[in-house]
């Protein structure tokens, strides 16, 4: 059975119970057809100057956080002014800068809210989201929106003492668990149309907790935390019966039995990072994987990841394109996806930042973390293959993170999901005065 990927969602996480994730140029803010930006991404760059002129290049009296202009090069260099016919200027050394000019600003489809949004999923033409309020435990909702921003509705909310904590979406059904705590808590597994209607169970499933972070045509796959033993327990649900498989779990590998972070299907491949605990947990943690068609399997370790690593795994994001495995919190990294073959994309550039957050076909998508009130971040794209960092926002706020159960940060995952030709996000922004959260879900073409 071909599996659908599910990198347009948003929703695949780790299990946890606890919190475990400018625009401008080293040349600074010269105009130019290669490196031209607006006011607003300059003065998130940390410098402005003078602008050079010229044909192809750019150049700045001012102090930039990222390379742009005719070399596309630079980090955190001090760019000189451009002069000459042909619009010379240089750019600071040491990273790969970001090409072309900063688009428009990024459109609003949900205005700022006082609930949480999480688990973002694109389906169609249409957003698939959950809203709750971290603060009273009020009960969550499962909302739809068309992507314009039009006709939002809600699909489903939580009654009594129930909580909506994972959900998913693709093709026609949204899935999601909810616990049910009226009793002893367990999970239940339910659907419910992305059309709208009733929810209804998916057969008699439950687990004591989970996540769900895939989907294919006749499947819900879900991720469970293990106390004793301890480990995650990978499983597969029929969707048609609500039959369980035990497609495996780490909790006979000590030495990769701790939570697991980044899980997420690409193809017939489930990809997460773990490491060990009990006398184990001083290993390195490792990069492994599964096969969606697997039963009571023990995972295939793929590589290790040192202490020094370059992603910074497990804070650095874990994504797969159809030939890669990526990986990057300041240096952007690939591999086969068998794990082999490393290469850099994107030189390390801690004080700039270049931190994964999404794939789309063979293409890696880029954010640079921004302040609790600043607008002034940048998103980027690069190819796979490697080549140059492609400018798509330049007045990015604070991305938000993934939350576990619609309340728990993952530190390690961004609200980020990719539609037919637009990426879609989470914004998290405080007042500056009050320091009031708000959270707002924006888009860009892709």
């Amino acid at each position: 059975m071909a599996m659908k990927r599910i990198t347009m969602c948003a929703g695949s996480a780790l299990i946890a119970s606890v919190a475990l994730y400018a625009c401008g140029g080293g040349s600074g803010s010269g105009a130019s057809d290669a490196g031209t930006h607006d006011a607003a991404s300059s003065a998130g760059a940390g410098g402005t100057g003078s602008s050079g002129t010229g044909s192809s290049g750019t150049g700045s009296s001012g102090t930039g956080s990222s390379g742009t202009g005719s070399s596309g090069t630079g980090s955190s260099g001090t760019g000189s002014s451009g002069t000459g016919s042909s619009g010379t200027g240089s750019s600071g050394a040491g990273g790969t800068g970001g090409s072309g000019t900063c688009p428009a600003a990024s459109k609003e489809v949900v205005p700022a809210q006082t609930n949480a949004i999480s688990n973002l999923c694109v389906v169609g033409d249409k957003l698939v989201f959950l809203s709750s309020d971290t603060s009273d435990g009020t009960p969550s909702k499962i909302d739809v929106i068309h992507s314009d921003g039009t006709q939002r509705s809600t699909l489903h909310t939580s009654t009594g003492g129930r909580r909506v904590r994972s959900v998913m979406a693709a093709g026609s059904d949204v899935f999601f668990l909810e616990a049910n705590e009226d009793t002893v808590p367990v999970y239940e597994l339910w659907r419910v149309p992305v059309a709208g209607g009733a929810a209804a169970r998916v057969g008699t499933a439950s687990f004591p907790n989970g996540s769900i972070f895939g989907l294919d045509a006749t499947h819900v796959f879900v991720v469970v935390t293990s106390d004793q033993p301890v480990g995650a327990l990978f499983e597969r649900v029929t969707i048609s019966s609500g039959a369980i498989e035990h497609l495996g779990s780490t909790t006979g590998t000590p030495a990769y039995s701790s939570v697991p972070a980044h899980v997420s299907i690409s193809g017939t491949d489930i990809f997460f990072i773990a490491g060990g605990t009990g006398a184990s947990a001083g290993l390195d943690k490792a990069v492994l994987s599964f096969k969606t068609t697997d039963t009571n399997a023990a995972p295939k370790m793929l590589w290790t990841v040192p202490t020094n690593d370059p992603c910074m795994l497990p804070l650095g994001g874990l994504l797969a394109t159809p030939t890669t495995l990526a990986c990057g919190f300041s240096e952007i990294d690939t591999h086969k996806r068998d794990g082999t073959s490393p290469h850099t994309l994107v030189a390390n550039d801690f004080m700039q930042g270049h931190v994964l957050v999404a794939t789309d076909a063979e293409n890696l998508y880029v954010i640079q973390r921004v302040g609790p009130t600043e607008h002034a971040g940048l998103m980027q794209r690069i190819p796979s293959a490697g080549g140059s960092l492609t400018k798509l926002v330049c007045d990015l706020g604070p991305v938000s993170n993934k939350l576990v159960d619609g309340t728990f940060r993952i530190q390690t995952d961004y609200e980020v999901a990719m539609g037919a030709s637009s990426v879609f996000w989470v914004e998290e922004p405080s007042d500056a005065t009050s320091g009031a959260v708000s959270y707002l879900l924006r888009s860009a073409p892709k």
